[in-house]
């Protein structure tokens, strides 16, 4: 028979370096360790690399039990949707290689999806691997917006590290958007005003790879890409300000939701400093946002 589940390791070629597929074993391997008492059909894909990167190295050895698909595609959101379709199972996740899920991590969402027939979809928790006042804080700003603070009902579904009911995953692909944040967001703008039910299951844990300050300027641009996309209006300061004024704003509501759970009494003295270098960090991909030809040049973000 046909297992039931399936996952979709997306694999991109974000990295200026040749490509050596330890994230894809290791993500793969991950899985097959998984404590759930069913199969799984666990499936990486990678898309072409393009002309621009180094040669990589010969395609992966995979651990039994995995297998690979080259499609070719550039954009992870191409390679996203596409995988569904070559992937079995009703019961589908999605996540990134370079990500390692707790041993309990599909046995905890597939658990949701069975008890809860209305939802959708369910996301995880996903904290970076190291610890610390800075890293806990960047985990919760950078990754606590799917949480509510406990198990239930969500207004976001994430787009590394959830498990999605197939027929929902086809309903809605990603958007033809060049930007991987742009594309996740109108995404989940669509299913919000759908009326779909999704959750979220803190219990399910993924740790995502933090790979140093050159990671996080990355990704800063980028979330400034897409908030200026969605709030900026015009292409002067008052525009910036509104759009820094708007992130601002998420990011101390997900202070107020999960800081009491998730930080530590010192840890609230970084916020200020913090927040400030986010925004700082955020300004170049802010003002490629703000120009309607603009685009986000000699990012990892694929």
């Amino acid at each position: 028979m046909a297992p039931r589940i399936g996952v979709i390791i997306v694999s991109d070629y974000g990295s200026p370096d040749p490509k050596d597929w330890c994230d894809e074993i290791a993500c793969a391997a991950a899985f097959l360790r998984q404590d759930l008492a069913e199969p799984a059909d666990i499936l990486v894909v990678a898309g072409q690399p393009p002309e621009t990167l180094p040669p990589e190295t010969p395609p992966p050895v995979l651990p039994d039990g995995a297998r690979l698909a080259r499609l070719p595609y550039r954009r992870s959101t191409q390679l996203r949707d596409a995988a569904v379709k070559l992937v079995q199972g009703q019961l589908i996740a999605v996540l990134e290689a370079d990500c390692l899920p707790a041993t309990d991590w599909l046995r905890c969402l597939v658990h949701w999806l069975d008890s809860h027939p209305q939802d959708q979809a369910v996301s995880g928790r996903t904290v970076y691997g190291a610890g610390g006042s800075v890293m806990r804080l960047r985990t919760l700003l950078d990754r606590g917006y799917v949480e509510t603070g406990q198990a239930g009902s969500a207004g976001h579904v994430c787009t590394n590290g959830a498990l999605y009911r197939r027929a929902f995953l086809e309903r809605y692909p990603f958007p033809e958007e060049d930007n991987l944040f742009v594309a996740g967001w109108r995404r989940n703008q669509a299913i919000l005003l759908a009326g779909e039910a999704i959750a979220v299951e803190p219990a399910a844990l993924l740790r995502h790879a933090y790979e140093g300050p050159a990671f996080e300027r990355d990704l800063r641009r980028n979330v400034g890409f897409r908030d200026a996309r969605d709030w900026g209006r015009g292409s002067g300061l008052r525009s910036i300000f509104q759009v820094w004024r708007e992130r601002t704003k998420l990011e101390w509501a997900d202070l107020q939701r999960l800081g009491g759970q998730r930080l530590r009494w010192w840890d609230w003295l970084l916020v200020p400093p913090l927040v400030l270098s986010r925004r700082l960090a955020e300004l170049p991909g802010i003002r490629a946002g703000l120009r309607p030809d603009g685009k986000l040049k000699k990012t990892g973000y694929r």
